[in-house]
C-alpha cells in the first residue's frame, strides 16, 4: 500500500467553492490548508421548523452533499452511474483531458450519499409492506467527505494528511406512526429505524470503498456500541436521575460528557459505553441521544458527527488524489487496478439499488416476487463485485507483464461461466415460480 507524503498545509492556499453539477455557484476566501472552519447546514421539516447542524470542516476536505426530499429515484442513481461510467471509460482509454477530481472523487462520494439514502428508503418501503407501521421520508440531508488530519505547530497546520472517508448524516428524518395508533409500537419501530439508519452509515462506505486489495473498516454509533459490548464494556443508559453518578466513571472525552449532561437535562436519554474503542486509526466512542417519548434520536460518534468514520488504510484513495494532480501520466498501470475495480464495484452497487427501487415500485409483482427479485439482485451484485476485482487485477497485470495474459484469459473464462450459472439459476428460479403459479 502506497501512502502519499503529508502536504505542508501552511504553504497551500485554497478557496471555498460550492458546486452544483460541476458548475461553481459560490466561492469565497483564501484559506490555509488544514485550517479549521465553521459551517452551518439547515433544512426545513414538513412538520414545520428549521433543522440546522453546526460542523467544523477542515480546509482541503471534499464534501458531497446528498439530499433526500421524499425518496431517491432510480433516475438520480442512473445519472451518477452514467457519469462514473464515462470517467471509467476515459481512464481506461488514457483520455485524461477534461477529467477532474470533482468528476472522480466527487462522484464517488456523491454515489455514497445517494446509496445511503436509497438503502434507507428501501427499508421504509419494506416496513410499509408490513402490518404494524407506516413511515415516509421527510426532507433529509447529509454528506460523504474526505477526512483530513492536520498536525499543528503553534496553531499553524504544519502537515496535512488524509485519513479516510467521513459520513455525516446531520438531518435524517421520517414521519412514522403505527397502523393501529399504538404509540408504544411507533416508539419501538422508530428505534429500529434509527438503528438501521446508523448501521447503513458504516455498511455503505465499506461496500463502496473497501475490498481485498484496499482493506478497511468503518465505524458508526451502533457498531461502536456493539464493539464495546463485545469487549466486555459496560453500556450505560444515562438519564437525569443517574447522570451525576455515571459521568464520573466514563473514560471518554469531556465534550461527549457535556453533550450527554445537557441532553438528559432536557429529558433525553443517552446510551454510551464506559470506554473508548479503537477501529483502525480511529479512537473514540459511539453514543445515542434519544427522546424516550418518540424514539427519535441522534446516533453519534465522538468528534461531533452524526455518522461514520471509514478508517480505510486509505493509501489507495489518497494516492489517487495525489497521483491525479501530480502524476497524471502514470495512471494507466498495474498499480492503479484497484481503482478501476473500485469504480466497477460502486457502479454495481448503484445498479443493484436501481433494480431494487424499480422492483418495489412495480405494482404487478406480489410481495413474494419482490422479495425474490431483491435477493437475486443483491446476490448478483456480490458476485459481480468479486468478478470485477479479479478481472481488473489480472487485466492490468497482463498489460504490465504479457506473460500473465493467460491468467487474464482464464479469469474471463471463469467469469463467463459464473455469469452463465447465475443466469441459469435466475431462469430456473422464475420457471419454478411460473410452474407454481400454474
Amino acid at each position: 500500500m502506497t501512502y502519499p507524503l503529508p502536504d505542508p498545509g501552511y504553504l497551500i492556499k485554497l478557496k471555498a467553492q460550492l458546486k452544483l453539477d460541476g458548475e461553481i455557484v459560490a466561492e469565497s476566501g483564501s484559506f490555509t490548508m488544514g485550517q479549521e472552519l465553521s459551517s452551518t447546514t439547515g433544512i426545513t421539516r414538513m412538520t414545520g421548523g428549521w433543522h440546522s447542524a453546526n460542523n467544523k470542516p477542515i480546509v482541503g476536505e471534499f464534501y458531497a452533499f446528498g439530499i433526500d426530499l421524499q425518496g431517491i429515484s432510480a433516475k438520480q442513481l442512473e445519472t451518477v452511474k452514467t457519469r462514473m461510467e464515462s470517467v471509467k471509460t476515459k481512464l481506461e482509454a488514457q483520455q485524461f483531458e477534461g477529467l477532474t477530481k470533482d468528476g472522480i472523487i466527487g462522484d464517488m462520494l456523491y454515489a455514497g450519499a445517494l446509496s445511503y439514502f436509497a438503502a434507507n428508503d428501501v427499508n421504509l418501503k419494506m416496513l410499509n409492506k408490513g402490518k404494524q407501521a407506516l413511515a415516509y421520508r421527510q426532507p433529509s440531508a447529509g454528506t460523504f467527505s474526505t477526512n483530513l488530519n492536520p498536525i499543528y505547530s503553534f496553531g499553524v497546520p504544519r502537515q496535512v494528511k488524509m485519513s479516510g472517508i467521513m459520513v455525516d448524516m446531520d438531518a435524517v428524518a421520517q414521519s412514522l406512526w403505527s397502523k393501529n395508533n399504538d404509540v408504544q409500537i411507533a416508539n419501538r419501530i422508530g428505534k429500529q429505524v434509527g438503528m438501521m439508519s446508523s448501521a447503513w452509515e458504516h455498511r455503505i462506505p465499506e461496500m463502496l470503498f473497501t475490498n481485498e486489495e484496499n482493506p478497511g473498516e468503518a465505524v458508526s454509533a451502533v457498531k461502536a456500541l456493539a464493539i464495546a459490548s463485545n469487549e466486555g464494556q459496560r453500556i450505560y443508559q444515562v438519564t437525569s436521575e443517574n447522570v451525576n453518578a455515571v459521568l464520573p466513571v466514563l473514560n471518554i472525552s469531556s465534550e461527549v460528557k457535556e453533550e450527554i449532561r445537557a441532553s438528559v437535562a432536557v429529558g433525553k436519554k443517552a446510551t454510551v459505553s464506559q470506554n473508548n474503542i479503537t477501529v483502525g486509526s480511529w479512537t473514540g466512542v459511539g453514543y445515542i441521544i434519544a427522546d424516550p417519548d418518540t424514539g427519535a434520536g441522534a446516533y453519534r460518534i465522538s468528534g461531533g458527527d452524526n455518522g461514520a468514520m471509514l478508517t480505510i488504510f486509505l493509501g489507495a484513495l489518497s494516492s489517487y488524489l495525489t497521483g491525479f494532480t501530480r502524476l497524471k501520466d502514470n495512471w494507466f498501470n498495474a498499480g492503479n487496478a484497484p481503482m478501476y475495480a473500485k469504480i466497477s464495484g460502486i457502479l454495481t452497487v448503484i445498479s443493484a439499488l436501481i433494480s431494487v427501487i424499480e422492483t418495489l415500485a412495480n405494482p404487478e409483482l406480489s410481495v413474494l416476487d419482490k422479495i425474490k427479485s431483491i435477493m437475486i439482485n443483491i446476490g448478483s451484485a456480490i458476485i459481480t463485485i468479486g468478478i470485477s476485482n479479479a478481472i481488473m487485477a489480472n487485466a492490468f497485470l497482463a498489460v504490465s507483464n504479457p506473460i500473465l495474459l493467460g491468467l487474464f484469459i482464464a479469469t474471463i473464462a471463469i467469469s463467463i461461466s459464473v455469469l452463465n450459472i447465475e443466469l441459469s439459476l435466475y431462469l430456473v428460479f422464475y420457471r419454478n415460480v411460473f410452474i407454481m403459479r400454474v
